[in-house]
């Protein structure tokens, strides 16, 4: 059994996302973070010594503050194997942890396929450019059922091809390493291949985007309420208002002219 960090800084650039899909466990009590972009603070999770936590997503290396100093450190992207709403009711379907906190549960090489009513689901990836989303619903119009955003060539889930039809899309439906149904995803933004995508970070404090963790996104942006939507209603009425008075007075203007 290897380490994560181990097994990455053994990488060579030709393995790029090499151990993506492998279950991981936690080799000592280690904190798992929501997201570890942007700002703001992220939720956490504690987990004991030999916790299996899901399968690793990807990793990424950023710099942080630890006190008054920046330091550069790993981070590893752990789809859980089971997602849960936390105290604000936001949907946590990953967590951050220190790759170093990581073990593989059997090896790198090991995918985690899950079996639902005796079959084994098949691995998708997201093939679309700038993120597949994969939703809690088989709607593309409902705005509220998004559950995360899939950066490309990163593991969606599993799935067993079970469809829905929404309109022209057709959806899929999603589950975890354990079976666990986590949502739908669009047949056309996934495949059983996974694409090319980038390497692993070593060295340099690359950072990572916002689709890459789009818990943090989540966190940072909030909704309107309903006060400010209810002023937005009311300020477009007050123009429509001005509009039609002024084109009012105009018309009587000119029929005085006449």
């Amino acid at each position: 059994m290897m380490n994560v960090a181990d097994y990455i800084s053994s990488l060579t650039s030709a393995e790029a996302r090499s151990g993506q899909g492998a279950k991981v466990k936690a080799n000592k009590r280690t904190i798992g973070k929501s997201f570890i972009f942007g700002t703001g603070t992220p939720k956490t999770l504690s987990l004991g010594l030999g916790t299996v936590i899901g399968v690793l997503d990807q990793v990424s290396t950023i710099t942080e503050k630890s006190g008054t100093t920046s330091v550069i450190r790993r981070y590893g992207k752990v789809l859980l194997d089971e997602p849960y709403y936390d105290d604000s009711n936001k949907y946590v379907s990953y967590l951050w942890f220190r790759i170093e906190d990581l073990d593989f549960l059997v090896s790198a090489n090991t995918q985690a396929k899950p079996v639902v009513n005796t079959k084994e689901l098949k691995t998708i990836y997201a093939i679309t450019t700038g993120g597949s989303r994969l939703r809690s619903t088989p709607s593309a119009l409902n705005l509220t059922n998004l559950v995360r955003v899939v950066p490309y060539g990163d593991i969606v889930g599993y799935t067993n091809y079970e469809s829905k039809q929404y309109l022209t899309v057709t959806f899929y439906k999603v589950f975890s390493s354990t079976g666990k149904e986590l949502g739908w995803i669009g047949k056309n933004n996934i495949s059983e291949t996974k694409p090319q995508s980038k390497g692993l970070p070593k060295e340099t404090a690359s950072g990572i985007t916002d689709a890459e963790d789009p818990q943090a996104k989540s966190e940072s942006s909030s909704s309107l309420s309903f006060t400010s939507i209810l002023l937005y209603v009311m300020a477009i009425i007050a123009v429509i208002f001005i509009g039609i008075g002024g084109y009012r007075k105009f018309g009587k203007k000119g029929d005085k002219e006449k």
